[in-house]
């Protein structure tokens, strides 16, 4: 997994570093750069992948911006000619990439990328060409590759890579930024990149739910996750799927495959009348049903983001939601599916009760913009003192969760635009 990430002149992320866990929420107020911290990582996977085109960052939810865009723009600081991003995966396995964006090339261009694990550097980019380190003595020298395109995709076949390495960057490359969208998931809205099975929006939400549960059949931990989620929406009786029903789905609800649609039973109404397609179901239920599959579906990247956690859910299923992403998260690996770590932003106070705080796999952000220092993102992580104990911490804030302390102003900077 990621355990740290620093950014340097990407969007509002001037100059930042964070050490991360296995759940990470971001919280602060809008604009503060939450999602710029998800497309960080997203560029990163890109370039560990195809590279920096369109597409494969499409394909990871970042937002495809004019490349210029992609680049720190703050008053009173000179403009920046690329940004930098370093990704740290453990056993000392370090990725590093600047990135240039010029008002006349039209696209990203990798300026340099290096690959370390601990004091082997096993490949480096620069403008004037590409070194490989291994397995070749001393080293292969090679013109400048092309710059869009990834040295790990492109000469990977030249390298000798630590099978920690290779692992580590392996977890990265499929990662996506998740975004249900209900429209979407009703079948009244398509997306653009679907990505995994399911969909970066949820597309595929049909299909990827039988993959779920075939899943989680083989698998307990997996149905667990599932039956849980899904029990909070209190209303729905019988998920199914099957093929499309022009009695319960409207005509002008589209479908990518009208022979697995979804169908719902809701146990209040009459057996008569009480089936419901996705059209017509609660949107709430939809969104549960996509954190569900994502969470067990045997092919969602094994990290990957969710953006605005809260969306369309009371603060109680807020709340629950939390809890079992992050101990689906946590859980112990031992061959299950479930994945290895996520990165979360919510604006929701009930999504904070959800965590501990004293579980150093689960971390909460705040993420602010500093007023004092031009506007620049900062990033501070919430956590008790150390030393305190749980005891100490409830004797200190009175007994408050977290989502009191958040309303009360108690947590620097998480409800202001900048400080």
């Amino acid at each position: 997994m990621l355990t740290s990430l620093h950014v340097e002149r990407f969007r509002s992320l001037y100059d930042v570093s964070v050490e991360l866990g296995r759940v990470n929420v971001f919280i602060g107020a809008n604009g503060a750069g939450k999602s710029n911290v998800l497309e960080a990582v997203g560029v990163v996977s890109a370039a560990l992948g195809r590279g920096l085109d369109d597409r494969t960052l499409g394909e990871r939810g970042v937002r495809r911006s004019v490349p210029t865009l992609f680049k720190s723009s703050f008053k009173g600081k000179s403009l920046p000619g690329s940004f930098a991003l370093e990704a740290g995966f453990g056993d000392g396995v370090e990725y590093r990439l600047s990135v240039s964006a010029s008002d006349t090339s039209g696209r990203l261009q990798f300026h340099t990328e290096e690959l370390r694990v601990g004091d082997q550097r096993i490949f480096g980019r620069a403008p004037r060409g590409v070194r490989i380190y291994a397995p070749v003595a001393p080293m292969l020298e090679l013109p400048a590759a092309d710059a869009p395109r990834s040295l790990w995709d492109t000469h990977r076949a030249l390298m000798q890579v630590p099978a920690q390495a290779a692992e580590a960057l392996k977890t990265l490359v499929p990662y996506g930024i998740f975004a249900p969208e209900t429209g979407v998931m009703r079948g009244t809205s398509s997306e653009q990149f679907p990505g995994t099975p399911l969909g970066l929006a949820g597309s595929g939400l049909a299909s990827a739910f039988i993959g779920a549960m075939g899943s989680g059949r083989r698998d307990p931990a997996t149905t667990t996750v599932i039956e849980r989620l899904l029990g909070l929406s209190g209303w729905a009786e019988e998920i199914s799927v099957r093929a499309r029903d022009e009695a319960v789905t409207p005509h002008h609800v589209t479908s990518a495959n009208p022979k697995s649609e979804l169908y719902f039973v809701d146990r209040f109404m009459n057996a008569k009348r009480n089936k419901l397609s996705a059209y017509d179901a609660s949107e709430g239920t939809l969104y549960l049903l996509f954190i569900a599959v994502l969470l067990a579906h045997p092919e969602t990247p094994p990290i990957f983001a969710l953006d605005n956690v809260d969306s369309t859910l009371n603060p109680a299923v807020v709340r629950r939601t939390i809890e079992h992403i992050a101990a689906a998260v946590c859980a112990k690996r031992e061959g299950s599916p479930l994945p290895r770590q996520v990165f979360l932003t919510t604006h929701h106070p009930s999504a904070l009760d959800g965590l501990d705080l004293f579980n150093d796999d689960q971390r909460v952000f705040v993420v602010w913009r500093d007023e004092s220092a031009g506007g620049v993102t900062k990033i501070t992580r919430l956590k008790p003192p150390r030393g305190m104990t749980r005891e100490a911490w409830v004797v200190e804030k009175h007994g408050q969760r977290l989502s009191a302390l958040l309303l009360d102003g108690q947590i620097p900077h998480a409800l202001a635009a900048s400080g």
